[in-house]
């Protein structure tokens, strides 16, 4: 099995968009859901933002990112950070307003590999040092910064 390439979803019914709200997930199974809510009728509650703040365009950025591959594909961190900012570059729906990120444990390590990859390009291309410019704001969503205890555990 191959890792696909990073898909980016609108996830918002807006056509008119000042802003964005890229959400990204962490290590999941092929084809699992995310950012579901757990009430009876479940239902991806990341457009709630976009009921709530007027030309808000909320987005998934949906990639293969299976813990082992008894679970599916996935793609090196390096690989998919490669991956993930042309994909982000290209899409002109982005191209000109604010983003902010939310993004959740192996989604954290691939936006800030995402953004040393963006550094390095900055001074020499304008488009990519405008969309560096551009981030406004970032959450991280237990993003495991220094490493996680299961990989090291996994090395042993």
């Amino acid at each position: 099995m191959e890792a696909t390439l990073t898909k980016l979803i609108l996830l918002s019914k807006g056509t008119e968009m000042n802003r964005h709200v890229m959400f990204v997930h962490g290590l999941r199974r092929a084809n699992a859901k995310v950012w579901i809510s757990s009430g009876k009728r479940p239902e991806v509650w990341p457009r709630w933002l976009a009921a709530d703040i007027e030309k808000l365009g909320i987005w998934s950025m949906e990639h293969d990112s299976a813990p082992t591959w008894w679970h599916g594909p996935a793609m090196a961190l390096v690989d998919r950070a490669n991956n993930v900012l042309p994909r982000l570059l290209a899409e002109e729906r982005l191209k000109h307003d604010d983003i902010s990120f939310v993004v959740h444990s192996f989604g954290g390590l691939i936006f800030e590999q995402m953004l040393r990859i963006a550094s390095d390009r900055a001074a020499a291309e304008p488009d990519v040092s405008d969309f560096i410019r551009r981030i406004s704001r970032v959450v991280f969503l237990g993003t495991p910064h220094l490493g996680a205890d299961l990989a090291t555990w996994g090395g042993r």
